[in-house]
């Protein structure tokens, strides 16, 4: 397993409570907001060739119009790229502005932000790279019931391959 430096945790805890730090549009009172559960848990997994992840997220909705939603989403999981005959694979901690188009239970989605990354090579598993400034962009479709009830699903194309997610929405 790879050492962290307590430096890095404590950045990475300030990251998260700033990405995840309440709704920012409190006052927005439409009919969207009153449907739709403002967190949710996502279980993603994508690759493509010589890239994919998979990550466990938690998202956050911070604001609302009638037909665009804007959310925050911190995880935590795996990642893995191998360029030439190498592997690189560690752990990752992706941190996303997720902007959604659409209504009712249909949106289009656009994922941008980056992914915090911890990897070893193959050949080498005692030394560690730290590489945080590793794009996250998607653009997909999510299909999520506006009163939270059943599962979120989402099907998405991006930087670490084409993918797919579950989840749940809640209150």
């Amino acid at each position: 397993m790879p050492e962290v430096k307590s430096g890095n945790i404590v950045l990475l805890l300030i990251i998260c409570l700033i990405l995840l730090a309440g709704n920012a549009d409190a006052a927005s009172q439409d009919t969207l907001r009153s449907k739709t559960p403002d967190n949710s848990f996502q279980l993603d997994a994508s690759t493509w060739a010589l890239v994919g992840m998979y990550a466990f997220h938690y998202e956050r909705i911070v604001h609302r119009s009638d037909n665009f939603l804007v959310a925050v989403d911190a995880g935590i999981g795996e990642w893995y790229f191998i360029p030439g005959l190498t592997l690189y694979e560690g752990y990752s901690m992706p941190f996303t502005l997720n902007l959604l188009w659409g209504s009712g239970r249909n949106f289009f989605e656009a994922d941008l932000g980056a992914r915090y990354t911890i990897f070893r090579t193959q050949t080498d598993n005692s030394v560690n790279h730290v590489n945080p400034l590793i794009p996250e962009v998607n653009i997909g479709y999510r299909y999520q019931q506006p009163n939270g009830k059943g599962l979120i699903f989402r099907a998405f194309a991006g930087i670490s391959g084409v993918g797919i997610g579950i989840g749940k929405a809640f209150k």
